[in-house]
């Protein structure tokens, strides 16, 4: 089975929560969660690095003749881990409202994770359908393609399903600030020499 190579307590757990419902070696993870009043409501999709597609862990019972009331209690685990997970987001920062989370691991690594909060305009149906195409690819239907048009101008219907994306890093703020700040000086260095050499006749 996969494991999370982390020190983080949190994602060793889901590493296993995820061991415990997926009945084969799984190479990529994709979760998104949202946290209505009561519990959370989320989506996990897996795939194991041989087939194309992203596997919806719903579709388990089915694909591996797993019994409904095994996968029931599996999932009621996993619903509850995000409940703990959204608690300690909310912990770490300061008791800010966690509305959403987002997460990826690929090949053992957090890749990619963050919160966000939650776009009132579209449904909930709708705001899957967007992460989804965004995030790994997936267009379920020809009903979602009119709300990703929308969102996002155009779709690409060739569209692969798993985005390579970079190693997961904690940035901070000021970090980021300082980032876009060398940009801007370099650009600005780029303007000065421009400006002479113009000065010179080049």
């Amino acid at each position: 089975m996969a494991k999370i190579k982390t020190q983080n307590q949190y994602y060793i757990r889901l590493g296993e929560l995820m061991n415990d419902i997926i009945p084969e070696e799984w190479t990529e993870l994709a979760v998104y969660i949202e946290f209505p009043k009561t519990r959370p409501v989320f989506k996990a999709f897996f795939r194991n690095g041989k087939d194309g597609r992203f596997l919806e862990i719903n579709e388990i019972p089915e694909k591996y003749s797993v019994s409904k009331e095994t996968f029931d209690e599996q999932y009621k685990n996993l619903s509850s881990f995000f409940m703990d997970l959204r608690r300690a987001y909310e912990k770490e920062n300061k008791g800010r409202d966690c509305k959403t989370i987002s997460l990826f691991v690929v090949e053992e690594q957090v890749v990619s994770e963050y919160t966000a909060p939650i776009n009132e305009k579209y449904s909930y149906e709708k705001r899957l359908a967007i992460w989804k195409y965004k995030e790994i690819g997936v267009i379920d239907n020809s009903d979602d393609i009119a709300v990703i048009e929308k969102h996002f101008g155009s779709v690409n219907r060739g569209v692969t399903q798993g985005v390579k994306r970079k190693p997961y890093k904690d940035v901070s703020t000021a970090e980021e600030l300082m980032e876009a700040g060398g940009f801007l000086w370099k650009y600005l260095k780029r303007i000065r020499v421009l400006r002479f050499l113009r000065f010179l006749g080049f």
